[in-house]
């Protein structure tokens, strides 16, 4: 490292080069956390000291001509927004934190009561039926919980202009209600969808008042020790918010599917699950991800209920929430079993509500402006917002090489 700083006639190369191999033995030679540290602080400068390298010589482009000027720039911003990334990953990944479960109180007086939320649309009663008897059969006193079916399926059976579609849906909501009274969990429908999911979590709000709320999508079947696993944090800590967990996937995503990769390869979403949230929890900026997750009520209350601001309404809450003063933690032992969208379609469309939502919370509760957060979450939240700009940036890289020709 040191043979880098005094030879600066280095080719930047050659010195890249050098500071790479650097980091790798770093990685073989030092014990763990020190190691991890040390990488990540090399990697930083090799990276700044690339854009730097790039900066410079980008006089060298512009007099080339327009068209090469002009590729040249949106190629530079298209790097930089890359470093940039890769800079805060470095900073909100160096020290990712690895939860253990908290036992629970030894009198079951002390539990905490639960409320879980299975909010369902249009899903089929094969897909919905096992979710809500894996919540009956959660470990946890029966006087302590209670399950229920949020149907925003009812509403749309009602407000069909489809007479097929509001007959199945009306079907569907009876199946429901009656599959509910027969296994002991309770059924609740509104007149409206407004707000979409949140507006049936807080609608059911009214109707409940546990002190913890256990939210399960419609397909997330959950193990027998969900809640004996997640419930206490909450005891151990009055400020705590919610403890989200991963979401697991049976099937393979459509893009896995056709390329032979499931089970072969790790999925998309184990970055996100197995590293990036270990790294937000470390700054107390891990976020509600919609499902497999246990939320205080208080909490919720204190910002007015699920936000309605964005569509990934998960995200935008957890914002609110933090800038209470709450905590959130992250426990990452995989206990839901999950369903990946089938078609292509699908997968696009699920991908493009998450962008989408994502820009609505950059535009509507930037992270960098908002008041109530500390330093860490906001660079943790700017980092998962500014990441679903990365389609911008990939067509950058390959659509500007065409124009410099």
């Amino acid at each position: 490292a040191a043979f880098i700083f005094i030879q600066p006639e280095l080719s930047i190369a050659k010195e890249l080069s050098v500071g790479l191999v650097c980091a790798l033995l770093v990685v073989t030679v030092m014990p763990g956390q020190t190691a991890r540290i040390v990488y990540t602080t090399l990697c930083a400068w090799i990276v700044v000291r690339y854009i730097g390298w790039r900066f410079s010589s980008f006089d060298e482009v512009s007099v080339a001509g327009f068209s090469s000027s002009l590729a040249g720039g949106l190629l530079l911003a298209a790097e930089v927004y890359g470093c940039a990334m890769l800079l805060l990953g470095l900073v909100v990944n160096a020290l990712p934190l690895n939860r253990k479960a908290p036992k629970l109180p030894r009198n079951i007086e002390d539990y905490p009561t639960v409320d879980i939320y299975i909010p369902t649309y249009s899903e089929p009663m094969s897909i919905v039926a096992p979710t809500i008897m894996g919540a009956l059969e959660l470990d946890y006193p029966a006087a302590k919980k209670r399950v229920y079916i949020l149907d925003d399926g009812y509403p749309r059976s009602k407000n069909s202009k489809d007479p097929k579609q509001a007959h199945e849906l009306a079907q569907r909501s009876i199946q429901l209600q009656e599959f509910a009274k027969k296994h002991g969990a309770i059924w609740i429908g509104r007149e409206n969808n407004n707000h979409a999911k949140s507006g049936n979590l807080n609608n059911a709000m009214n109707y409940s008042n546990g002190e913890l709320l256990l939210i399960l999508d419609a397909d997330h079947v959950p193990t027998k020790d969900f809640l004996t696993k997640t419930v206490g944090f909450f005891t151990r800590d009055e400020k705590l918010a919610f403890v989200q967990t991963p979401h697991f996937f049976l099937n393979p995503d459509p893009i896995e599917r056709n390329l032979g990769f499931h089970n072969k390869l790790p999925a998309e979403n184990d970055m996100f699950y197995r590293a990036v949230q270990k790294g937000l929890d470390l700054w107390n900026a891990s976020f509600f991800c919609g499902s497999a997750a246990v939320i205080r009520r208080k909490a919720v209350e204190s910002i007015g209920g699920f936000a309605y601001s964005s569509i990934t309404e998960d995200a935008a809450s957890s914002i609110k929430m933090h800038q209470k003063g709450w905590k959130s933690a992250y426990y990452g032992r995989p206990m839901v079993a999950g369903l990946q969208p089938e078609s292509f379609g699908a997968f696009i469309v699920q991908r493009l509500r998450w962008a989408t939502g994502m820009m609505q919370i950059f535009v509507q509760q930037n992270p960098l402006l908002v008041r109530g957060l500390t330093l860490g979450q906001r660079l943790s939240y700017l980092s998962v917002i500014l990441f679903w700009l990365f389609p911008v940036a990939r067509s950058i890289f390959f659509i500007a090489p065409f124009f410099a020709i």
